[in-house]
C-alpha cells in the first residue's frame, strides 16, 4: 500500500494550531496595549484580551473628578452622572447640590423638597432637608383619596386569598432580609 502524501505547508498562507491551512484567514497581531503577539477573532481587534482592553479603556478618556453630565428623566427630575474619585455615581442633581452645599451625604431618611415645586429648580435657595415622613405628609395633604374604592370580596374569594397567603408566606422573604441585617445566620 503506498504511503499518504503529506500536504507540505505553503509559505504564504496562513497556518492553524493543528496544522490545516484552509480555516485561517486573519493574521496574527500584536496588541495594541502590551505588545504580545496573538490570534485575533475579528479583523478590528486591537487588544490580546479584555483587560487590556480594559487599561486602554477602548480608547474612552475618564473624565476628571466633578465632571457633570445632566439630563431630565422620565419623573421630570434633573439626573445625572457626576465623577467622584475616579467613578462615575448617578444622582439627582438637587441631591447632588445640597450634598456639596452641606458638605456631607444624605442620609436614606433624608429627602430634598423643592420649596416652589418645579422639580427641575435646583437652585439652593429653593431646596430644603426634611425628613421621608414630613415630605411625604407635605405631598399627600391636598390628595383626594374620594376615587379610591374599597375592596370588596365575597367570603369565598377572601377565604382563596388567605390560604394563597398562607401557603406562598411572603413575610418569609422579609424575616429572612432582617436576619441577614441584624447578623444573624439562617
Amino acid at each position: 500500500m503506498p504511503k499518504a502524501l503529506s500536504p507540505k505547508p505553503v509559505r504564504n498562507e496562513l497556518i492553524d494550531s493543528w496544522g490545516r491551512t484552509n480555516n485561517r484567514k486573519i493574521e496574527d497581531k500584536s496588541c495594541d496595549e502590551c505588545g504580545s503577539v496573538y490570534r485575533p477573532k475579528k479583523r478590528e481587534s486591537k487588544y490580546c484580551s479584555r483587560p487590556c482592553m480594559w487599561k486602554n479603556n477602548g480608547k474612552h478618556q475618564i473624565p476628571e473628578d466633578g465632571h457633570e453630565t445632566w439630563w431630565v428623566d422620565s419623573n421630570g427630575y434633573v439626573s445625572g452622572r457626576v465623577w467622584e474619585n475616579g467613578h462615575p455615581y448617578r444622582k439627582r442633581q438637587h441631591r447632588y447640590y445640597i450634598e456639596k452645599h452641606i458638605g456631607r451625604c444624605l442620609g436614606p431618611d433624608e429627602d430634598v423638597h423643592h420649596i416652589n415645586g418645579d422639580k427641575r429648580d435646583n437652585r439652593i435657595e429653593n431646596l430644603e432637608i426634611i425628613s421621608h415622613g414630613k415630605h411625604t405628609s407635605l405631598h399627600n395633604k391636598d390628595r383626594d383619596y374620594t376615587n379610591h374604592k374599597k375592596a370588596t370580596y365575597s367570603k369565598a374569594e377572601r377565604l382563596a386569598r388567605s390560604d394563597r397567603a398562607r401557603r406562598i408566606k411572603p413575610w418569609i422573604n422579609g424575616q429572612k432580609a432582617l436576619a441577614k441585617a441584624r447578623g444573624e445566620q439562617s
